[in-house]
């Protein structure tokens, strides 16, 4: 074969392998799934004050739940509702979206309870317009997250 066969091989078989591998990227897609995680951070905040730790549970992802056994997340959940109280005002201080298979959305926020101010760190996933809760930590005092890291 000469050279300008192998070089025509070549570029049908990249053609037919681009053809085989589809990316699709809608216009918002990263703007939708940050929405969706910040609407379930609303929803976990109101679950957390009416004490429905069952149902923050129940909708967190299953990487959440291998950290311990279902007593042990529901206990740690009463604990900081005992902890801070109810959330008076929240502010978001930092996200990040992390494409990928699932999406990945990390926030900060600086959130004022009824016994202090806070921080708090988020990390959802984010697979089919659904938010799951894979991390949540919480530290006294406010902070701004550096860029840097």
């Amino acid at each position: 074969m000469s050279k300008s066969s192998w070089t025509l091989l070549l570029i049908i078989a990249l053609l037919i392998f681009t053809a085989s591998c589809s990316v699709s990227i809608k216009p918002g897609y990263v703007a939708d799934d940050r929405k969706t995680a910040e609407q379930a951070v609303s929803q976990f905040h109101a679950r957390l004050d009416a004490e429905q730790y069952r149902e923050i549970f129940n909708d967190a992802d299953e990487m959440l739940k291998k950290t311990g056994s279902e007593t042990e997340l529901l206990a740690a959940m009463k604990q900081t509702h005992e902890k801070w109280g109810n959330v008076r005002q929240t502010t978001q201080s930092g996200a990040n979206v992390i494409m990928g298979n699932p999406v990945q959305v990390r926030f900060v926020y600086n959130t004022t309870f009824e016994k202090g101010d806070a921080t708090e760190a988020f990390i959802w996933f984010v697979r089919d317009n659904k938010a799951t809760l894979v991390n949540y930590k919480n530290f006294p005092g406010t902070v701004t997250p550096s860029v840097d890291r």
